[in-house]
């Protein structure tokens, strides 16, 4: 299981090792926090504003939930120009978690 302490670590290292280099995208903007969905469940989301070479810009957005002894990762990408229009799906599904007793 992925601790809190590591979210960001893991997080970065996975943008910046699948998306990062040379004639590739570069990172702009980086943020992290902790939230709750409206069924109480806490998650921590990390988000990151990449470009390409061309000036187009790529949001990339990391959540990590934990219930039942385990980690959930749930990984979000849309050109930033999409991103209004994605962001009431997006949270239709973070508010749509919940944990059941295993």
């Amino acid at each position: 299981m992925i601790e809190p302490e590591d979210y960001d670590e893991t997080s970065r290292q996975y943008v910046l090792g699948v998306f990062g280099g040379e004639d590739t995208f570069t990172l702009i903007d980086e943020n992290s926090g902790e939230y709750m969905t409206t069924n109480d469940v806490l998650f921590y989301d990390n988000s990151y504003l990449l470009e390409d070479p061309d000036g187009n810009e790529l949001t990339i957005i990391i959540n990590y939930f934990q219930g039942n002894n385990r980690t959930y990762i749930m990984l979000t990408m849309a050109m930033a120009d999409f991103y209004k229009m994605g962001e009431p799906v997006y949270q239709g599904i973070l508010n749509s978690f919940g944990f059941i007793e295993l």
